[in-house]
Parts: structure tokens; C-alpha cells; sequence
């Protein structure tokens, strides 16, 4: 019978062979051998009819090759071609370089458009013109009769455009040179480096604030040297004029009537009277009299601010309330003093009666003199008054704060020491290390980490590490734990040593004189020399051990060089799976 062989096999690709070894993966036709580093596919399923190529698992006939797949330089294409998802035709840039041009789809397309393109090419200047059908032609561009508009709000300069008639036909016009009449989309600004004539008309506008003239205007003059009425406004009633710059009037009176309003509540800035060193308001210097300065209505949601002093930023200004330099004026306040700078009090006494004092800064100095020092600063503090004085007094010479009262966390809170909590309601903080406790209640959970437990207190008098498979055994002071044996062996008494793990081949059960009576057989080991394959009589577990050592045995096995050698093969030799 002629022998069967078969190699390796499995449904998936394999992973472990050895070199020169062969393996085929039946679900996808492939075959593998391993070079010696790693498998390699080295055969697949060829494909018969070009039609059917459609895996990467199988090889293309040369006829599939000729009439289905494009070479990658030249060939033609006999049918139409599709690019889809939006992809390019691109026109990759010569000399190597990776920049393109290209043609691309639309995102979206109504219907399917072919544009036909012309037989031979224009001449220069003309254009692609189509028929409205998708036939393309060459086309003058001076012949066309629709002038296409462009959205523009660029920051570009754009020159108005002008035609010889008002007619639909006439030619246009356009002066391209930095001329006197230019437009900018982005800022709608109109600029004319010429005169403006308005004959006759009026310029208008409809925005409720426009710029006649820009501030860059040094002299603007309206009307003439004759005009006698120049008016701001079409009436005189309840019309709002602003004057910008400096009014003048030489030699004269700015007079008004009775109730005069000099600048109008929108003035943010009033500078009056020049150089003048004394502002008299009210003119009675003989009597009492009441002068007010008011800054008009105040409502119930408004707030109205006086500022007295310079326009300075540097240097000190004084406002004396009272006499000037007199210290005995009594100045009153009747609502709400702000003070925007620093306050220096520099009497002695500062009395404070209001029922709640608010303080906006950070931080409160006390004890500020000249040359502060620990000294210095002992006793002081701050004391709450009651029946008793509540206080936080520094106590220099033990070098710490002193509390009269108790101290009361609210929940949640806890004490720290250099930012590292100490102690909480219910638990010492990490941070605690040590201490002298002599007695605890119940430790319900945590993790022990100081010196290892006597045998005497329930311990193991040694710090143990977890053995996967060892064994806890008891030495003359501590329990240990042995190493892990390997599979199979099993563990055997020292004495008072430690116990170790034994083979099971190397333990002495029995002896045995013949085969036939051998109750224990050890295996040992050969690496050299000729062996001879062991046989029993029938498959029963109490059969004898039969062995053919004669010098013309029929099969032998080198263990050096891995050769089996048999005077005649008759067998099936089976790769097996992976």
C-alpha cells in the first residue's frame, strides 16, 4: 500500500510552525512555509474566468490579466469611466513634484450633464461657448451680449462703470486708473477727490447719525461771509446741537435767559473758565445764603457722581470742606461716603457706630508702626466685647496665638498642620505617624504595616509573600511558605528541614529483575547512540514491556540526529491541526 501524507492544515492562517515546515489554511485555499523566521503565503487558488477574479486569495489567468486589469503606464480604456464619492481626476505637476490640478463633482447634482468638446482648437482669446444642449464650441469673448455681475464686499477699490447712452446696448466705460471716483465694497464709502455740486437739491439722509465731513477736515466752512441766518436744525424748539472744538467770543457775553443749560446731560467732559483761580457761585457776601450744585433729578435707581479735585494723575490735591485750613470745621455727611483712594485718619481716636462693618480688602494690618516686631506685636489681637472680653491675643513669649474660647469646626472640616490634615471628627489624618496610644477600641478595617506578629499572638513571626501552589510549613521560629513545584511532583518529608518538591519518577517504589515482574519503571533520558522502539504485547495496562534490541532491527530512532529509519514505511503520516 502506497504511504498517505498530509500536511498541516487548519481554517485559518497559521502561527507556529517550524522552518521548512508546510500548513494550507482549507477555508481560503492557501498555502504556508515557514522561512525559517516566519510563515510565509507562498501558493493560492487560480482563477479561471477574469469575470470571476473578485478576491484577493486567488491568482488571475493571463487571461484575466490581458482583457480585465489597466498596466500602470499606458492603456486604453474601452468603456466609459466613474469616479464616485466626490473622487478627482488629478493632474499631478511634472519633475516629481506631488501639487495637482483637478476636475471633481459637485456635491449635489440635479440631472446628468456630458459636455462635448470641440473637434480642434480656437484661436487665441476665444473661449469654450455652449450651445445649451452640452455641445461646446469656440467663442469670441468680445461677442458676448450678457455682462455677468459679481457679488463683491471685498476691501478692494472697485472704479464705477459708465455707457455712452442709457440705451441696452451701449458701450461701457471704466477709468482703471487711480481716478476721482472710486467705490469700497467692504465699507460702502464713496470717495470723490473732486468738487461735489449739488444745483438745486437737497442732500439727505436717512440715518439718524451721519458724517457730513470727516475729523480729518482742518476748516470747514458753511455759507459765506454774507449769510445772515446759518441754522443747525429747521426749528429752534427742542432741537439738539453739537459744537465740538472751541467756541469763541471775543469781546462778547454768552448770555441766556432766566434757567440757562450751558452743555446738555451728555457732556462727559466740561473744561470752563481757563486760567480763573476763584469760582464765585452766588454773589451775597454779607449774609447766610444757600448755594446748591446739583447734578439734576434723582430717581430711585439712579446714582449721581461730583468729582472735585484736577485732572492730574500724579502729585496730591487737597479739598478743604469748611474754612480753608481751619481743623475745628465740622463738615457733615448725610448719605454715603465713598472714597475711592486712601483714607488716612490722623486723629486719635476712631469711632466706628454702624451695626455692620464691611471691608472689601484681603487683608487687615494691625500693629503697623515704624519698626515692627515680636515685641511689638504682643498683646495684641482682636477682642470681641461681652460679659465676658471673646479674644485672639498673640502671646509673644510662648511664640503662639492664645483663644479665651473654644474653637468649633463646622462639619466637614478638619485640622491641618503644613497643609497636611491632622485630625477630623472622626478620623487622624495621614499625616499622623506616631504616637504613645496604649489602648484602641475595635479596628474594624485597615491594612497592617508595622513589625511582623510573634507566633505567640497569633502570628506568623515572619512577613510572608503569597506563593502560587506553595505550601505553609512551620520552621523552629516562623511559618514559611515553599516554592511552587512543577506539574506532577509531589511533596516529601525532611525532617525537621524544610520539605521539597520530588518527581515522582525519581521516588524509589519498587525494583524491578525482569520485565516481566517490574512493578516501577524509570525513564531516563538519552541524547546519543541508537534506540529501539518499546512495544507491549496487547493494549491491557498489565501486559509485559517488549523490546526489539537485536543490531538488524527493523526501526531504530537517532536521538542526535533525528533520524527514524525503517527497513520498509506502510503508514499514513498525518500534519495533524493548528
Amino acid at each position: 500500500m502506497a504511504a498517505l501524507i498530509k500536511l498541516k492544515r487548519g481554517t485559518s492562517d497559521p502561527s507556529s510552525l517550524v522552518a521548512g515546515e508546510p500548513a494550507f489554511n482549507t477555508s481560503a485555499n492557501k498555502l504556508f512555509v515557514h522561512n525559517g523566521t516566519t510563515e510565509k503565503w507562498v501558493g493560492a487558488e487560480i482563477e479561471a474566468s477574469p469575470g470571476d477574479w473578485t478576491s484577493a486569495t486567488k491568482l488571475p489567468t493571463q487571461s484575466a490579466v490581458n482583457t480585465t486589469f489597466m498596466p500602470k503606464a499606458g492603456g486604453t480604456f474601452s468603456g466609459d469611466v466613474s469616479f464616485s464619492g466626490g473622487s478627482d481626476i488629478r493632474f499631478i505637476e511634472t519633475g516629481g513634484g506631488t501639487d495637482y490640478v483637478a476636475f471633481q463633482a459637485p456635491a449635489s447634482i440635479a440631472a446628468s450633464v456630458t459636455w462635448t468638446l470641440p473637434s480642434a482648437d480656437g484661436s487665441s482669446g476665444q473661449v469654450l461657448s455652449t450651445n445649451g444642449t452640452g455641445t461646446l464650441s469656440w467663442a469670441d469673448a468680445s461677442s458676448a451680449t450678457t455682462v455677468t455681475t459679481t457679488s463683491d464686499n471685498t476691501a478692494t477699490t472697485r472704479y464705477l462703470v459708465f455707457s455712452t447712452s442709457a440705451q441696452s446696448g451701449a458701450t461701457l466705460y471704466v477709468d482703471d486708473t487711480t481716478g476721482p471716483l472710486s467705490y469700497n465694497p467692504s465699507t460702502a464709502l464713496l470717495t470723490n477727490s473732486g468738487n461735489l455740486a449739488v444745483n438745486g437739491g437737497d442732500i439727505t439722509t436717512t440715518d439718524t447719525s451721519a458724517n457730513i465731513f470727516t475729523s480729518n477736515a482742518a476748516s470747514v466752512y458753511i455759507g459765506t461771509i454774507d449769510a445772515t441766518d446759518i441754522r443747525v436744525g429747521k426749528n429752534d424748539a427742542g432741537t439738539e446741537i453739537r459744537l465740538y472744538g472751541t467756541i469763541s467770543t471775543p469781546g462778547g457775553t454768552l448770555e441766556g435767559p432766566t434757567t440757562q443749560n450751558v452743555y446738555d446731560t451728555v457732556s462727559t467732559t466740561v473744561n470752563a473758565f481757563g486760567a480763573a483761580t476763584t469760582l464765585n457761585i452766588g454773589l451775597d457776601a454779607t449774609g447766610d445764603s444757600t448755594t446748591n450744585i446739583v447734578t439734576g433729578n434723582l430717581g430711585s435707581l439712579n446714582t449721581k457722581t461730583v468729582n472735585i479735585g484736577t485732572g492730574a494723575t500724579d502729585g496730591t490735591v487737597t479739598v478743604n470742606l469748611g474754612s480753608s485750613g481751619a481743623t475745628s470745621s465740622t463738615v457733615a455727611v448725610g448719605g454715603t461716603l465713598t472714597v475711592s483712594g486712601d483714607l488716612v485718619v490722623n486723629g486719635t481716636t476712631t469711632t466706628i457706630n454702624s451695626t455692620t462693618l464691611t471691608v472689601d480688602d484681603k487683608n487687615i494690618e494691625l500693629g503697623s508702626v515704624g519698626s515692627p516686631t515680636d515685641t511689638t506685636a504682643d498683646g495684641g489681637g482682636i477682642t470681641l466685647k461681652g460679659s465676658t472680653d471673646k479674644t485672639i491675643i498673640w502671646d509673644n513669649a510662648n511664640d503662639n496665638w492664645t483663644s479665651s474660647e473654644h474653637w468649633n469646626l463646622a462639619s466637614g472640616k478638619v485640622f491641618k498642620i503644613n497643609n497636611t490634615e491632622v485630625l477630623s471628627g472622626t478620623t487622624l489624618g495621614s499625616g499622623v505617624t506616631s504616637s504613645s496610644l496604649t489602648t484602641v477600641g475595635t479596628i474594624a478595617t485597615g491594612v497592617w504595616a508595622a513589625t511582623d506578629v510573634a507566633l505567640a499572638h497569633g502570628g506568623t513571626n515572619a512577613s510572608l509573600s503569597a506563593v502560587n501552589g506553595g505550601i505553609v510549613y512551620s520552621t523552629a521560629s516562623a511559618m514559611a511558605i515553599t516554592a511552587a513545584g512543577t506539574s506532577g511532583q509531589v511533596l516529601t518529608s525532611a525532617g525537621a528541614a524544610s520539605p521539597t518538591w520530588t518527581n515522582q519518577s525519581s521516588l524509589a517504589v519498587g525494583s524491578a529483575t525482569t520485565a516481566t515482574t517490574a512493578t516501577n519503571v524509570v525513564a531516563t533520558e538519552q541524547t546519543t547512540g541508537t534506540m529501539y522502539l518499546v512495544g507491549v504485547a496487547s493494549a491491557s495496562s498489565s501486559t509485559g514491556i517488549l523490546v526489539d534490541a537485536t543490531a538488524t532491527t527493523p526501526l531504530s530512532y537517532n536521538v542526535a540526529t533525528g533520524v527514524l529509519a525503517a527497513a520498509q514505511v506502510d503508514a499514513t503520516i498525518d500534519g495533524g491541526t493548528y
